[in-house]
């Protein structure tokens, strides 16, 4: 595999369990971009060689993966991929799920309750590390809702309305 077609996306930290299971942390820049379910084999660099290894088992989330390799069963085999770099061909990259561009567009957009309705309109983005937050003001109150898929269910851009599903008594906190 030619290495101007690929992008390395993180490196096998070490072993998780002791069947052939490896743990590969993901760089920052591809945590939002990757799709861990749709990846069937990624590349790992071995004496300067991409060498492709197929996906029997994946768990984790898209910042650190679990990955049992087919042919890699034994925790000798899985020991020698330990430090190596892993890669993906960049027509296996996807764009950003979320660019930041677009997510400052969320701004003015209406927040609807699947439960109490109208929300109110989102002032701001918050960005912390791990997170996004939309800020909005609910009965005089300011509310920090995550911008994560369990409780934003959907976003119509051209309504303009994020729609949500909290959790019993979130807005009472």
């Amino acid at each position: 595999m030619n290495k101007d077609e690929c992008t390395k996306i993180g490196f096998i930290a070490k072993l998780h369990g002791y069947k052939g299971e490896v743990t590969i942390i993901i760089d920052k820049e591809f945590e939002d971009a990757l799709i861990i379910e749709d990846i069937k084999t990624l590349l790992v660099e071995i004496n300067d060689q991409l060498i492709p290894h197929f996906i029997e088992k994946m768990g984790g989330d898209s910042s650190c993966m679990y990955v049992l390799f087919e042919d890699i069963n034994t925790e000798a085999a899985a020991k020698k991929l330990c430090k190596h770099s892993v890669y993906l061909q960049n027509k296996d990259i996807p764009k950003s799920k979320k660019p930041k561009d677009d997510i400052a567009a969320l701004i003015g957009f209406m927040i609807m309750d699947k439960e109490h309705g109208e929300l109110g309109i989102v002032d701001a983005i918050l960005e912390f590390p791990s997170q996004l937050l939309l800020q909005l003001k609910y009965k005089s109150k300011e509310v920090l809702i995550p911008l994560t898929e369990p409780l934003v269910s959907s976003i119509n851009q051209k309504k303009k309305i994020i729609n949500v599903d909290l959790p019993e008594g979130f807005l009472e906190i």
